[in-house]
């Protein structure tokens, strides 16, 4: 009787909360995540981000890695932000691209390099009130990277080397998500 009595007011208090009758103070903690969603499916408690990435056709579909040519590859992907109420912006960037290694012709030497030819940070900020937001982004070989010396030298980043695209999306009410996104680089 007991166990049924605290599964009832579980149940009500939920149901309260969903709703906006109860003080989140008397409903069970929040918890955390990238991919968070409302535990009965209602919306999400914070913003929910999902990459793509277009086909030779370019038709988008979801993925959590892609893969590119250094030289002359073209990547196009979006970042697609939602939530259950109104976006406020999106925004991508290029986080710790840097290569141990560099390939010049068929040398590999170690060291720090910078891979030069990813795009710039680019943010789409909601202009009307919209429950999802979509930013087109294209990465574009060539990649390169520089050993630096006399006189400098261009060369690519090697095989299996990672990039790391980190969306960020903010709804209207400033809750925040972030997830991260992989593209590997593939001769």
């Amino acid at each position: 009787m007991k166990n049924s009595i605290v599964s009832i007011v579980s149940i009500v208090l939920v149901f309260l909360t969903v709703f906006g009758c109860v003080p989140m103070s008397l409903a069970a903690p929040e918890t955390t995540g990238i991919d968070q969603i409302d535990q009965i499916g209602i919306k999400p408690r914070i913003p929910q981000i999902e990459f793509q990435v277009a086909d030779i056709k370019g038709k988008y579909s979801s993925a959590s890695q892609a893969f590119l040519t250094p030289y002359n590859g073209t990547l196009n992907l979006r970042a697609i932000g939602s939530y259950g109420g109104p976006m406020g912006s999106i925004e991508v960037s290029f986080l710790g691209n840097n290569s141990q290694h560099c390939l010049v012709n068929s040398a590999v030497y170690s060291g720090y390099f910078p891979i030069y030819g990813l795009p710039a940070p680019i943010k789409q900020t909601n202009t009307s009130v919209q429950d999802v937001l979509t930013l087109p982004f294209t990465i574009k070989g060539p990649l390169t990277c520089k050993l630096l010396g006399n006189p400098t030298v261009i060369g690519y980043p090697p095989n299996n080397t990672n990039i790391t695209i980190q969306a960020v999306a903010k709804a209207l009410n400033n809750k925040t998500a972030g997830k991260d996104f992989i593209v590997t680089i593939k001769y």
